[in-house]
């Protein structure tokens, strides 16, 4: 195998860059660290560009989504081959692809001149993010045996929750500050660094003999992973009045069906699949990733709503929604190595238990949120999830993916990614749903026992109407109006946020559900060697 220059010279410089050096394969685990903060750090930022990009390209919500929608889109289907790329064209090769695809493609988005431009090269930069995550995961993992894995991979879960809790900070500020291209641009810096730590560090891994690409097996599986990212997108979107009963959300479900049927046909009868979905015979796989799917779909289903209590509840700047999500992130960073380490007494599938036990503990004090919460209650609540969070992530990686062939570990990954990307998607858009549907059960408890002719009603409506006409100087006919005003607009947070406290309610419930998967894994003889070597 064939190195670059500029690894041969570094490598006679500095000797840990070799392979066999004890501290290498801990070098690739940081390159890999970097790569996956930068994609993950951008997924985060863009959500809070979204108001900032429809006023400067002058575009309706309905046109703007396509900005997300484009990027999940491409992600996903990319995600999925990801190990069919790394298999054929070697791990480093296919990382670097990613690394170029990504940077290039974050710098043209920040430069694009319509939106119609932006959302092409969000298609692109999907594809690279796409390729980034997995293969990323296939570096790091094969340079660890399977009963050392767990420590790295609670390392690997610090630049997720970096990225996670820095993202809206780090939006914001650049928002505020600047404009939204920075939140592109931005990529260009930790892509360079990340290029470079890859250059160097990274050691040259050859691809299998190309074989026939399997082009029907990735014509169903883009058809199935289309249809049902644009179905699940369009349910809420504000341009579709019948929602999630349309004949076009139907209709792109059904195709998507379709294409997922013709998909495993084609997969199961093919010599040389783009996607080996016999993985999903292991047990543990199945089961783990049947854990991470209800995982992703109850965490982002519900995360969404947390800056939107903040922002629209309490009254928060967005800098400062950032700062108080920032517990969660440090908490997560802090843990995810401590949980690599627990592994040498505690049995993984308990970490996993109670991680779950936890975080579902959360979501129920989470419903408790009221227009008077205090921020303190607020910031430890939210370091408690980064905990349970990160209890979980590491110990349910390993164990999803102990039972794992080395020759089958590329497409594993991928599968592994994918599945978790679309109980994300799937998970804002039901719960998003169910936000809609609580709102308007509660406006309607309250239209019903709101009684105008009520003494405490016209006793709190004088006294607001007092208050107007002393404080401003208002007429009593304005000072009146003023207090309806005020009733209506406290009435409307107070819907809010329950409606926000049912959401968070039902994801706890679903959460604690995924504790039963657990109970069928293969059992472990004791907890995963612990071996830091």
């Amino acid at each position: 195998m064939k190195e670059s220059i500029l690894r041969l010279r570094a490598m006679e410089i500095f000797d840990f860059l070799r392979p066999d050096h004890e501290l290498y394969r801990w070098l690739v685990l940081f390159t890999v660290m970097l790569g996956t903060f930068m994609v993950i750090l951008d997924g985060t930022i863009v959500n809070v560009a979204i108001p900032s990009i429809m006023a400067s390209y002058g575009v309706t919500i309905s046109e703007v989504v396509w900005v997300s929608t484009a990027y999940l889109v491409a992600l996903s289907i990319l995600l999925a081959v990801s190990g069919w790329i790394s298999d054929h064209i070697g791990s480093r090769r296919a990382y670097m692809l990613g690394l170029i695809i990504f940077i290039a493609s974050s710098y043209l988005c920040a430069i694009a001149k319509d939106l119609h431009f932006l959302i092409a090269f969000r298609v692109i930069q999907g594809i690279g993010g796409g390729i980034l995550t997995p293969v990323g995961m296939i570096l790091f993992t094969n340079e660890f045996p399977p009963e050392k894995r767990i420590i790295p991979l609670g390392f690997y879960s610090i630049s997720i929750a970096a990225a996670i809790s820095l993202g809206p900070t780090v939006g914001g500020y650049l928002i505020e500050k600047l404009d939204w291209s920075w939140i592109f641009l931005i990529n260009v810096p930790i892509g360079a660094l990340t290029m470079l730590a890859a250059w160097v560090i990274l050691k040259t891994t050859e691809g299998k003999k190309f074989e026939k690409f399997d082009f029907w097996g990735f014509l169903w599986l883009s058809v199935f992973l289309i249809f049902l990212i644009v179905a699940i997108s369009s349910g809420n979107a504000p341009w579709n009045a019948e929602g999630w009963t349309s004949k076009y959300t139907i209709s792109y479900f059904l195709i998507s069906a379709i294409g997922a049927f013709l998909f495993v046909w084609t997969e199961l009868h093919t010599s040389h699949p783009v996607v080996n979905i016999h993985v999903f015979r292991d047990r543990n796989f199945f089961l783990g990733n049947l854990v991470l799917f209800i995982f992703s779909f109850t965490l982002f289903g519900s995360s969404f709503l947390l800056p939107l209590y903040l922002q629209n509840g309490l009254g928060y700047s967005k800098i400062s929604t950032g700062l108080a999500l920032l517990p969660l992130g440090l908490a997560q960073g802090v843990f995810g190595a401590v949980s690599g380490l627990l592994i040498r007494w505690v049995p993984a599938r308990l970490l996993v238990f109670l991680g779950i036990i936890g975080l579902g503990v959360t979501y129920y004090f989470n419903a408790e949120f009221t227009l008077y919460t205090s921020k303190a209650e607020i910031l430890w609540l939210f370091a408690w999830r980064g905990v349970a969070m990160a209890l979980m992530f590491a110990p349910l990686v390993s164990i999803t993916l102990s039972t794992i062939p080395e020759e089958k570990m590329s497409q594993a990954t991928g599968l592994f990614t994918v599945q978790r990307q679309i109980g994300a998607a799937m998970g804002v858009a039901v719960f998003e749903t169910i936000f809609t549907l609580r709102a308007t059960y509660h406006t309607a408890m309250y239209g019903l026992n709101l009684d105008p002719s009520s003494p405490a009603f016209v006793d709190v409506a004088l006294k607001l109407q007092s208050s107007a006409f002393t404080d401003s100087g208002s007429s009593a006919l304005t000072a009146a109006l003023q207090a309806q005003q005020m009733i209506i607009e406290s009435v409307e947070k107070h819907v809010f946020i329950q409606a926000i406290a049912d959401n968070l309610l039902i994801a706890g419930l679903i959460t604690f559900l995924s504790c039963v998967p657990l109970f069928f894994l293969k059992k472990h003889q004791g907890p995963i060697a612990f071996n830091p070597d």
